[in-house]
């Protein structure tokens, strides 16, 4: 945004200006929400083709990206796997990778979706807490309530580790 602004200026008092490609660069690494607010307060680069559909497009990539690895982050995944064998019959519910992170969800949410699978055990295999989010309080509820639905077995990963 500020580029963009001082692109304006550039032009409005005649001196050397920011390239065009430097701009459009500035949207493609990431810059796309200044860019397209900056295009459109400051009534700058609004009639140029390759900025008005370029930097909406790297907008809209850009908001695609961090909606998708928000989600990716966020979301619970059930997968089932069978193991047939005589003398064992046991289901395993296995959680890994929670890093406190109850974005879309809370722990009841998680709670409810493990008692559906009626598990013997539950492991939890690394990563309940991080360093960017450390609640030690809530993944502790979280560990009890979990524990009232079957033995409940856990191991630190790296992010846990490092605390």
């Amino acid at each position: 945004m500020v580029m963009y602004y001082a692109d304006k200026k550039k032009a409005i008092e005649g001196k050397t200006r920011i390239s065009e490609r430097r701009l459009l660069l500035l949207a493609a690494i990431g810059g796309g929400v200044g860019a397209f607010l900056a295009m459109h307060l400051f009534h700058h680069k609004t009639k140029k083709k390759k900025f008005t559909i370029g930097v909406p497009i790297w907008l809209a990539l850009h908001m695609s990206l961090i909606i998708f690895v928000t989600y990716q982050n966020n979301h619970l995944v059930v997968s089932r796997y069978e193991y047939q064998s005589e003398n064992v019959k046991c289901r395993i519910v296995q959680l890994s990778d929670i890093h406190n992170t109850y974005l879309w969800f809370d722990d009841d949410y998680i709670v409810d979706a493990v008692r559906k699978e009626q598990p013997d055990i539950i492991v939890i295999t690394g990563d309940l807490v991080d360093s960017n989010r450390t609640n030690i309080d809530k993944a502790g509820r979280l560990l009890k309530r979990l524990s009232q639905i079957a033995d409940t077995y856990y191991v630190t990963g790296n992010s846990d580790y490092l605390l």
